[in-house]
């Protein structure tokens, strides 16, 4: 009895060589895949946090419109209303007679 003897078959090797590189390349680009989603991601956070921050920015840029903060800013910087007078109190730690 003699063993079945191997025969190069040059059809299957080429179909066997067909579905590897079939296999490797699909893993390749799946793989691809996988990693642009996570920068989508990643990219979809950031977009939501740019927004976030832009929301409270014209919030801001709303409140900064109103005339009760330009009163605020003012009265920051030692302006008064038409009428009123100024009063500022001596520097803390000297009497008002030290002057």
């Amino acid at each position: 009895m003699g063993h079945p003897r191997l025969r190069f078959n040059p059809l299957k090797l080429a179909l066997c060589l067909v579905v590897v590189y079939l296999v490797v390349t699909a893993g390749a680009h799946l793989f691809h895949l996988a990693v642009l989603r996570l920068e989508l991601a990643r990219t979809y956070r950031a977009i939501r946090q740019v927004e976030a921050a832009n929301a409270v920015l014209r919030e801001e840029i709303a409140y900064a419109s109103t005339d009760e903060y330009v009163e605020q800013v003012a009265r920051q910087l030692g302006l008064t209303k038409s009428g009123e007078v100024l009063y500022t109190a001596p520097p803390s730690g000297r009497k008002p007679s030290e002057r």
